[in-house]
């Protein structure tokens, strides 16, 4: 005979009739034991899909798993409380998504089972547990003795017996001797039993506790301070919750714990809901700085300009000037510069007359917003300005001057400026405590690298950085250290790695609002056009193109476009270049990047056009790029190599060689090996053209070269071209 039969461990103490008997079978092998665990998450989501006839979504079984740790009758319960109080599903009858934390309170069924299984427990050990469900799941004996200090060993006794019971388990590891709830919702069911005004009461007398007992160490306690406090209610000093909850928050954003920095700072501007003064004004700065961090940009923005308000109402302007220069930033990371200018305008006006160190901030800021949309000139004209300020004050350090001067100097394709200024002024903004400035800069810096010549040094640094950016939520940051990875890649020769992570970082962008993702579009178009699929990138280009005269990358889609046309044959390219509406860079002045990369892509769509005259004029300034200190830009050619060609379309056939054998170096050393059969290539066509004794054996070999890295790498479009110029089929 088979008898099947349940019984509650945690209940089976040794006195009890039933572990006798259990204890014989045992002895005699005539009894096993099939313990029953609680469910995984898994488990939890197939009893969700099981009980509703719909699969409920990750979020929802995370909630439900972590308020029932996996108790079938606990998942059961909840499922019907919430399902009757019309919290679960749609008029449509579909799962609702982000059902908030504070709607999974215990259900009337699960209160009384509990219930009744803490009533064997005796008053005082009731209370004593109640008190610690107040102070939270996981406790320290310490405190707990230090509040319910009424009778000797009252606490002790109590958690012993309700260790007995297996509610509550010591926590190892710990040299304080430390307990937790086994379930959070015995935890939830003992502070559901005292009204409101008693919790306030007792998370007030746990506040005073936590400040005696952890005296000496209370920013420790921060968060658990700032808690107790805040549900203290209007008995708790507004000034000293707000204290902890800004340190709690603080705590919270140093360990990336955003979400939960953000639930402090809106307790913290619920206390002061009605205050139009400095509380405010940091609290709602504060905010947006984590707004930004979690990617609500719109939400980051009205946040800062609730502050910029207040501050200026207060009249401290220093302060207006910091959160200007903070919302001014978001403004240019969505390309919407017209507001960016209108944020500094306004605070460069308040700042005429007042503090000089603000007025310098100020001016930097409005410099590097005219770098960014494409007007170097104006913007060093600016930045000379900001400095002759500093200058006369002789401040030590210009902070973060400094850094918007090194965003200006990629910008305006100073790359020799940018590989040495901007590790130094990463390291001051770290030193300083600004992680956000230090991941602004560090990224252009990795990049300067990558196009002059270090391809491998950035490589390196990379991973770091991105981790640093993520911890932050520094998002225009990761996505350019996503496109950087793709072009190293790219310069490792590995095409399909390159392509994969050039997705990821337009995938990336667009998921984040990142308004410059159109310089993801502008590298798509590129690698489409490397595999031969010319609608792909014409698609590509023309998504650039909606973004035309918005940036220091000016020029460059429709360069791009007009490129790709004359490479392919297409008729319209001489129509493009005809109407072009990109500006090339003016001889011995500051130019953009956009400006510099549009005169690479008009001297190669030029050549493959055969307009050699067009080209020649274009030589002086193919000679001035080099000196930019750049090798390159993302997957365009050597600059060598375009110099070589305007040389060669010139006349001066010693200038074009020298320029190309320069090239053919560079890409062997960096390596840019995608690059390397590109100079190959444009060497070959020159020899071709000058077709002096032994060049064309010469121009053969180079080609043969080219053609094989082509395919190697997969480059098919480029590969058919070279064999085409060897005369193949």
């Amino acid at each position: 005979m088979l008898a099947i039969g349940t019984y509650r461990d945690m209940e089976l103490e040794v006195t009890r009739p039933f572990a006798q008997t259990l204890e014989s079978l045992v002895r005699e092998k005539q009894a096993v034991r099939l313990p029953l665990r609680r469910l995984p998450q898994a488990g939890v989501r197939s009893m969700l899909a099981a009980i509703s006839g719909h699969e409920p979504p990750s979020s929802l079984v995370r909630a439900f798993f972590g308020q029932t740790e996996g108790n079938p009758f606990f998942v059961e319960e909840l499922f019907r409380h919430l399902s009757e109080e019309g919290k679960l599903f749609d008029k449509d009858g579909d799962w609702l998504t982000n059902l908030p934390a504070d709607q999974l309170q215990v259900p009337h069924g699960v209160r009384l089972v509990l219930g009744r299984r803490l009533n064997r427990f005796g008053e005082d050990a009731r209370r004593v547990l109640t008190t610690a469900a107040i102070i939270g799941r996981s406790f320290s004996m310490d405190l707990l003795e230090a509040l319910e200090n009424r009778q000797p060993d009252a606490a002790l006794d109590a958690v012993e017996e309700a260790e007995r019971a297996h509610l509550l388990a010591p926590e190892p590891g710990s040299r304080d001797a430390r307990y937790h709830f086994v379930r959070e919702l015995v935890c939830q069911t003992l502070s559901e039993s005292l009204s409101l005004p008693r919790r306030q009461r007792l998370h007030l007398r746990i506040a005073e506790g936590i400040q005696k007992v952890h005296a000496r160490h209370l920013e420790a306690q921060a968060s658990q301070l700032a808690h107790h406090l805040y549900q203290a209610g209007a008995a708790a000093d507004p000034e000293t919750t707000t204290k902890y909850l800004l340190i709690a928050a603080r705590q919270a954003r140093a360990g990336a714990a955003h979400e939960e920095a953000l639930e402090h700072l809106d307790r913290a501007l619920s206390l002061w809901e009605d205050d139009n003064g400095l509380h405010a004004a940091e609290l709602f700065e504060q905010k947006a700085s984590v707004l930004r961090s979690i990617g609500r940009t719109d939400e980051a923005i009205a946040s800062y300009r609730k502050a910029i308000q207040l501050f200026e109402a207060a009249q401290d302007l220093e302060r207006v000037a910091d959160a200007s220069i903070a919302l001014s930033y978001l403004q240019a990371w969505g390309l919407n510069f017209e507001a960016a200018n209108r944020t500094m305008a306004h605070a460069h006006n308040l700042m005429l007359g007042q503090n000089l160190h603000s007025l310098s901030s100020v001016l930097s800021m409005r410099a590097a917003i005219m770098s960014a949309s494409g007007q170097p000139q104006e913007a060093e004209h600016m930045f000379d300005e900001a400095r002759r300020l500093s200058e006369a004050m002789k401040a030590p350090s210009r902070g973060r001057a400094e850094m918007l001067e090194t965003i200006h100097y990629y910008q305006s394709f100073q790359l020799a400026k940018v590989r040495l200024t901007s590790p130094q002024v990463a390291s001051a903004c770290r030193a300083a405590g600004d992680a956000w400035d230090a991941s602004s800069v560090e990224f252009y810096g990795l990049w300067a690298d990558l196009y002059s010549g270090k391809p491998e040094t950035c490589a390196a640094a990379l991973a770091n950085a991105a981790l640093r950016a993520e911890k932050i939520g520094h998002y225009l940051a990761v996505w350019a250290l996503k496109l950087g990875e793709s072009v190293v890649s790219a310069s490792r020769g590995n095409l399909n790695a390159c392509r994969d992570e050039t997705v990821e970082a337009w995938e990336f962008g667009a998921a984040h609002g990142v308004g410059w993702n159109f310089a993801t579009s502008i590298q798509r178009g590129h690698l489409a056009l490397w595999s031969g699929d010319m609608e792909q990138a014409e698609h590509w280009y023309t998504h650039g193109l909606e973004f035309e005269g918005k940036s220091y990358l000016c020029g460059l889609p429709e360069a791009c476009l007009f490129a790709a046309c004359a490479e392919c044959g297409a008729p319209r390219a001489a129509e493009i270049w005809t109407n072009r509406r990109w500006q090339l860079p003016v001889p011995g002045q500051l130019n953009s990047l956009g400006a510099w990369t549009a005169l690479e892509r008009s001297v190669v769509g030029l050549a493959h056009m055969g307009r050699s005259e067009d080209i020649a004029a274009l030589r002086p300034l193919t000679e001035e790029m080099i000196l930019t200190g750049a090798w390159t830009y993302s997957l365009l050619s050597p600059f060598h190599t375009v110099a070589g060609i305007a040389a060669a379309c010139a006349g001066d056939w010693s200038a074009a060689e020298q320029h190309h054998l320069a090239a053919i170096n560079q890409t062997d050393s960096a390596p840019y090996r995608h690059l390397q059969p590109v100079a190959r290539e444009w060497y070959a066509a020159m020899l071709l053209a000058r077709n002096m004794a032994g060049e064309a054996a010469r121009a053969h070999a180079l080609l043969r070269e080219a053609m094989t890295l082509y395919e190697v790498m997969g480059w098919q479009q480029r590969a058919r071209h070279t064999r085409k110029m060897l005369g193949m089929p």
